[in-house]
C-alpha cells in the first residue's frame, strides 16, 4: 500500500468506523489533496456527501466494482441493489465515451478520462486487499451513493419532471432518469427540468437511453 494511502486511512480511521450517517463533506482536508480524486476519496473514506463530477463518479464506481469482483463486498444483496443503477450507468458511460459536443476527438478524450478514473478507483480498492478496511469501504460507498440519491429525491429536476408528466410518469421514474442522467450531466438534479434534457442525455451517451427505457420505464418524451 502506498504511503499516501496508509496515511490517509490512518487519518480517516476514527470517522471511517464511527460516523453514523453521511453529512455534507465541506472542504477537502489537506491530507487528501495530493490525490487526483481527492473529493471523492474523502467522501467515501469519511462517509460524507457531496456532488461529484463525472470523473469522480467513475473513480467511485471503479472502487465499488473492484470490491464486488475481487472481494464480494458488500456481501448484502440489498446493499448491492442500491449500487446497481449507479454501476450500470458508469459502465455504459465508460463503454460509449460520449461528449455533449458529439466531436470524435472529445468523445475519445472523455472516454480516456473516464477509463483512467475508473481504473484509479480499482487500484485504490485493490491496495486494501479484502479485509476489514475493504469491507467497510464497500459499505461506505453504499451509504454515500444512497445518501446522494435521497438528497436528490426532491430536487428541482425531479419535481419539475413529475409535474410535467403527472399522470404519465411517477416521481420515482423521474428520480430514476435524474440518477441515470447525472452520470452524463453532473449537477443534473439541480437544473430546472426540461423534456429536452432527455435528448441531451441520450445524445451525450446513447446507451443511457436504453437504461432509461428499461430501468426507468420511460420511452416517450
Amino acid at each position: 500500500m502506498s504511503r499516501f494511502l496508509q496515511a490517509t486511512l490512518a487519518c480517516a480511521a476514527i470517522i471511517f468506523f464511527g460516523q453514523a450517517s453521511a453529512q455534507p463533506c465541506g472542504e477537502v482536508p489537506a491530507e487528501y489533496r495530493q490525490h487526483r480524486y481527492a473529493p471523492a476519496l474523502h467522501a467515501v473514506l469519511s462517509k460524507c456527501s457531496r456532488e461529484f463530477s463525472q470523473d469522480e463518479q467513475m473513480f467511485i464506481a471503479g472502487m465499488s466494482q473492484s470490491l464486488i469482483d475481487n472481494c464480494g463486498f458488500p456481501e448484502s444483496m440489498e446493499s448491492r441493489s442500491h449500487l446497481a443503477p449507479f454501476l450500470t450507468s458508469a459502465s455504459l458511460v465508460i463503454a460509449t465515451g460520449g461528449s455533449r459536443s458529439g466531436g470524435l476527438g472529445e468523445q475519445m478524450s472523455d472516454q480516456m478520462t473516464n477509463v483512467a478514473a475508473y481504473g484509479a478507483g480499482g487500484e485504490v480498492a485493490g491496495k486494501l486487499g479484502c479485509g476489514q478496511w475493504a469491507s467497510q469501504l464497500a459499505d461506505n460507498i453504499v451509504e454515500v451513493v444512497s445518501a446522494a440519491q435521497a438528497v436528490r429525491a426532491r430536487s428541482p429536476y425531479v419535481i419539475g419532471c413529475a409535474q410535467q408528466y403527472a399522470g404519465t410518469y411517477t416521481e420515482q421514474q423521474c428520480q430514476c432518469v435524474a440518477d441515470v442522467g447525472s452520470s452524463a450531466i453532473p449537477g443534473l438534479h439541480e437544473r430546472e427540468f426540461s423534456s429536452a434534457s432527455f435528448r441531451e442525455i441520450i445524445q451525450a451517451y446513447p446507451f443511457l437511453g436504453i437504461q432509461i427505457a428499461m430501468q426507468c420505464g420511460i420511452g416517450d418524451y
